[in-house]
């Protein structure tokens, strides 16, 4: 949740699988943003293959150590993890995952920019975020989207607070 001078901009993640297809093929998602005046940040991994190796890691860390690990706090863990790290088993099985991810990627932004002339539409990759520079460049583009105050805004304009609501 982020609050700004006297507006409120109150954002959330859904996921592409949380949408049922009806909402798409009746244009129902895209009249409800229209209606209610909702903008659209597509966050999107492009690394596909970051993607598939960041699910197994899941899975092995969980295996080894238990308990939830998307997200580690532990230093010392993350340092272990790294330094071991995961090899990544190149297999037909996993080309052809990441092709069908890819696809879906395609097709998501496909129907997301049809949604763009009437729902306010801004396109942003993680890969995009990960370098501080770039970082606090794309945030200061999104604080600008989101408060229509143009794409020359910076980070350090943003003002307001920002609350975690979750642990992930």
């Amino acid at each position: 949740v982020c609050q700004y001078n006297p507006e409120v901009s109150i954002g959330f993640k859904l996921m592409y699988n949380q949408i049922p297809p009806q909402f798409l093929e009746e244009r129902k998602l895209e009249n409800y943003l229209k209606d209610n005046g909702i903008s659209l940040i597509h966050l999107v991994r492009e690394a596909k293959i970051l993607v598939l190796a960041s699910k197994r890691d899941v899975k092995k860390r969980k295996k080894q150590y238990g308990g939830n690990l998307h997200h580690i706090t532990n230093a010392t863990l993350n340092k272990e993890i790294r330094e071991n790290g995961y090899k990544i088993n190149w297999d037909d099985a996993l080309i052809d995952s990441m092709l069908e991810m890819e696809a879906l990627s395609i097709q998501w932004q496909a129907t997301v920019h049809l949604m763009a002339p009437l729902v306010r539409y801004y396109y942003i990759s993680y890969e995009s975020l990960l370098a501080k520079d770039e970082r606090d460049f794309w945030v200061g583009q999104l604080v600008g989207f989101l408060t229509e105050k143009g794409h020359d805004s910076s980070i350090s304009n943003a003002e307001g607070t920002l609350l975690q609501l979750s642990e992930s």
